[in-house]
């Protein structure tokens, strides 16, 4: 038995074949419409068409034989309105198979050219779009990123659906995971687009290696997997920002601590009490 399927149109209905035609010759259409395979071929013979049509074999051979014949009432002028053809040895070809089985619908005709018409609009804003955009979008679409939960299957995305019963569920295919970490592995080194930022943004070289050992330091509530890619996200986080500025105040201009800050330390002892001998 074939395993494909017939587009079957309304349409039928009003066909010279439906209205002109006896009924034996009608259900031996429409199962081979339905016994043939993706080419339209018929593989098989009168007596089993017979069989599936529940008709006589006199019946079946009939209608074979109409439905080789030329109709001039026939909405299909192509092959003079005939409808079969015979294949010595194999069985009959169906002459308008592919043409209606290609036909699409207004709604999938309109469907088609809105997804064309997405695809273009994707390809124009992507071209139009900053590099770090796109470092996003390919982060997002690698399936080693960490937008991936553990089990490499997207964050809220709905569960594969369960294996039917009395058959077992189909093995999953396991992504290699990155190895992860809470602090920056020991072997790690800044590189020089690191420093390049930082001394863009006005960082010195002492605040620079300062911010180096607290990120070294430091204990993420997220595990990451990648340092290089959580140095640049900490040099433009508000902890390091704070960090500058706290560095900067300290040293004040020549390298000392500044009028200002020995003040707020006079002042706080003073209210502490702790000024007083």
């Amino acid at each position: 038995m074939s395993d494909s399927f017939v587009k079957l149109y309304a349409s039928i209905l009003d066909s010279s074949l439906w209205w002109g035609e006896d009924v034996a010759t009608r259900l031996v259409w429409v199962t081979l419409l339905v016994a043939a395979d993706h080419n339209g071929v018929y593989s098989g013979t009168l007596p089993g068409l017979a069989g599936k049509a529940r008709v006589t074999l006199e019946e079946v051979r009939h209608a074979v034989w109409r439905l080789q014949q030329p109709d001039e009432e026939s909405r299909t002028p192509d092959h003079d309105g005939r409808r079969i053809e015979h294949l010595p040895g194999v069985g009959y070809q169906l002459l308008n198979y592919q043409k209606y089985r290609d036909r699409r619908s207004p709604r999938q005709i309109a469907d088609a050219a809105r997804k064309a018409a997405g695809r273009v609009r994707t390809a124009v804003d992507m071209s139009e779009c900053p590099p770090q955009i796109l470092d996003l979008r390919s982060e997002i679409l690698d399936p080693r990123s960490e937008i991936l939960d553990p089990e490499g299957s997207p964050e809220g995305s709905a569960p594969a659906a369960p294996a039917p019963a009395g058959e077992p569920a189909p093995s999953k295919p396991k992504r290699p995971k990155r190895a992860s970490w809470r602090f920056v592995p020991s072997d790690w080194e800044p590189k020089k687009r690191h420093r390049d930022k930082a001394f863009s943004m006005g960082w010195t070289p002492e605040e620079f290696q300062v911010e180096v050992e607290k990120f070294q330091a430091h204990e993420f509530k997220a595990p990451k997997s990648d340092p290089d890619r959580a140095f640049d996200a900490w040099l433009l986080s508000p902890i390091a920002k704070e960090g500058k500025s706290s560095h900067g105040a300290a040293r004040g201009h020549s390298g000392h601590r500044s009028r200002n800050s020995e003040a707020l330390d006079y002042a706080f002892a003073i209210a502490t009490g702790k000024g007083r001998e």
